[in-house]
């Protein structure tokens, strides 16, 4: 079984090394896996050359020549960042540090000029050849070499040459002796449209179209983002729609970019379950595999069913994350575009928090429970909450032990116009009295005092120290909130804010679901009361961190909540003409959220020197023209 894990694939998506260029595997289709049979047992053909003296083969010759030119030396687990920059050749070795847009429509030859310098083949599946466009996954590299050789002339001495190649090959100029240099790792990417929004690290949303230069924008890691450099044009853009039913949405379920912008994509099942090939009388499982650059498939045959199983059972079925641009997406075979999904970011995890929550005896949890119960049933100059006489016992009774801890008394009211009694965080017991500073030395009040703090008095929210506090700190927000506000029914959660008075508040609280690695779905509703419409606006959701929200009211979550919602998202791509887009880089990995969580790429590749400029005119015009 071992042997089988380790087989080659047998179709290879943004790689130089494969062999069978079919458009995708279909078991039901007979003439193309009569097609696969038949290419199998063919042996492969090499060339070789007489007269070379050496004795070696091609492959012998190639791999000393790839030895003599220092291979391709291993990054260093612990660089020393005092003496390494991007041009290093012990980082632009292995890993491309320049980015380059390529800008002009899908028949302006972009794939003709991308290939000549870096050598990726872009002609490759059958869906290529109908379309004429590349389907490289991710990121086409070259590497830009110089001669050593002082008499090698310009621009001959320049020479690229594809991702792999080593360090200091020969120089192939007759008549010159010597090597080349490396001098560059490039890559080819693409950009947004001018409308795309995405998330910040404070809890807000920023329109591209708003970005400057210095702005921070999230990671799906948490960290921040720093906006290095922006870039403007104009480019065949493709909408990229959530095929998924949200009526009367609140945010865009699409956004618009380039063609040859970078998803993000997953696919969540990469192992398939045991299938059996009628023509070969034998049984298979269907493997994906990849990384950030590179996709492949493969099949491994087994003779019985049992063999099949156990192999499929024994496989390692993590999700696959990998990058494409749109325009590959387009051209990748069937089977890809049908596993792949767009996928939002999981549980975020920020730095070590700013502010201590604890009061007197409580836990960090319970302050933040508390804190969530006032921003949904709270007055927001006070601390007194409102509640149902009746059904929020539960409630009731976790108000009055955190106070306890919190060395105040629970002072309880009836209201006269409705069912409802009124609860108040006080520092004095005895009668209730109306709530003023005066009667309750608001001033002495620890509770109000950490509101007060927090800049939440007359400002209902959940500030940013909150949305990047811990996530057990985050959680117990989230389930105070659901127990002052919330219902639980069909398998999500259910929350409600007036859209006149707690926009604020509202999205604040979607932000930091999303945080959690929850799904959220936002809409509006209308709804009629003593013949006056108020517009709500609503959330609903649902994740596999359901069970972890300390809830208080029972009656509120029913009795199971196992029904968590994918956070992968299937999607479809549809050109929508020339438009506007704006480009930027940012720094680390590139990878941003988009306002709704989804992971995404930003554009890299718009602060390219002059020395480029040139060189790839010269290219052209000695090479191409």
């Amino acid at each position: 079984m071992s042997d089988l894990q380790d087989q080659v694939p047998d179709i290879i998506i943004g790689d130089d090394e494969f062999e069978n260029p079919v458009d995708s595997v279909d078991i039901d289709d007979e003439k193309g896996q009569q097609q696969e049979m038949g290419t199998e047992d063919k042996p492969k053909k090499s060339v070789s050359f007489a007269g070379l003296g050496d004795g070696l083969t091609d492959a012998e010759r190639a791999k000393k020549e790839f030895e003599e030119g220092d291979g391709l030396p291993e990054q260093p687990d612990n660089p020393n960042f005092t003496k390494l920059i991007p041009i290093s050749p012990e980082i632009i070795g292995r890993q491309a540090t320049i980015n380059i847009d390529t800008i002009g429509h899908v028949a302006h030859g972009k794939s003709t000029v991308v290939k000549a310098i870096s050598g990726v083949q872009t002609v490759r599946f059958k869906s290529e050849l109908e379309r004429n466009i590349t389907i490289r996954l991710g990121y086409a590299n070259a590497k830009i070499y110089r001669s050593t050789d002082p008499t090698c002339p310009r621009p001959d001495c320049y020479k690229s040459f594809p991702s792999g190649k080593e360090i200091s090959p020969k120089c192939e100029i007759l008549s010159h002796e010597g090597r080349y240099e490396l001098l560059r790792h490039v890559s080819f990417v693409d950009c947004f449209s001018l409308d795309t929004a995405f998330a910040t690290p404070d809890g807000r949303n920023i329109v591209n179209s708003d970005l400057c230069v210095g702005d921070k924008l999230l990671g799906p890691d948490g960290l921040p983002r720093t906006v290095l450099s922006m870039k403007e044009g104009e480019k065949e853009l493709y909408e990229i729609k959530y095929l998924t039913k949200r009526a009367n949405g609140l945010e865009k379920d699409k956004f618009t970019c380039t063609g040859g912008h970078l998803l993000c994509l997953r696919i969540d099942t990469p192992v398939d379950a045991p299938c059996i090939d009628r023509n070969r009388n034998n049984y298979f499982v269907k493997h994906y595999i990849g990384n950030s650059e590179r996709m492949c498939s493969t099949k491994a045959m087994f003779t019985t069913v049992e063999e099949a199983r156990a192999y499929y059972e024994a496989a390692n079925k993590t999700p696959v994350e990998f990058e494409m641009t749109v325009e590959n997406y387009l051209a990748a075979p069937q089977s890809i575009r049908r596993k792949a999904r767009l996928y939002r970011a999981s549980t975020l995890l920020f730095d070590a928090p700013e502010i201590d929550l604890t009061i007197g005896q409580t836990s960090e949890e319970e302050v933040a429970w508390l804190i969530g119960l006032w921003l949904g049933d709270g007055d927001s100059n006070s601390t007194r909450f409102t509640m149902h006489s009746s059904s929020d016992s539960e409630i009731l009774t976790r108000v009055t032990d955190i106070a306890t801890k919190m060395g105040l008394a629970t002072v309880i009211g009836e209201y006269a116009d409705r069912e409802a009694i009124w609860v108040n965080l006080s520092t004095q017991s005895g009668p209730p009295k109306y709530m003023t500073e005066a009667s309750n030395v608001l001033k002495e009040n620890p509770f109000y005092l950490k509101l007060s703090e927090l800049g939440l008095i007359n400002d209902k929210h959940v500030p940013s120290v909150l949305q990047k506090h811990t996530v057990s700190v985050r959680h117990a927000i989230i389930a105070g909130v659901f127990d002052a506000d919330g219902t639980y029914a069909k398998g999500q959660f259910d929350l409600e804010f007036s859209a006149k008075t707690g926009p604020k508040l509202f999205h604040s609280v979607v932000w930091t679901l999303r945080s959690l690695g929850f799904v959220v779905h936002i809409s509006h509703r209308i709804s009629v009361a003593a013949g006056i419409e108020h517009k709500k606006l609503r959330m609903h959701f649902n994740g596999v961190s359901a069970e972890d929200l300390p809830i208080a009211s029972t009656r509120k979550i029913g009795s199971s909540l196992t029904r968590a919602w994918a956070t992968s998202q299937q999607f479809s791509v549809t050109p929508v003409g020339v438009g506007a887009f704006r480009g930027f880089e940012v720094d680390g990995d590139g990878r941003i959220l988009l306002s709704d969580f989804m992971v995404a790429h930003n554009c890299p590749g718009h602060d390219i020197l002059s020395f480029y400029v040139n060189f790839f005119y010269n290219f052209v015009r000695n090479h191409l023209m």
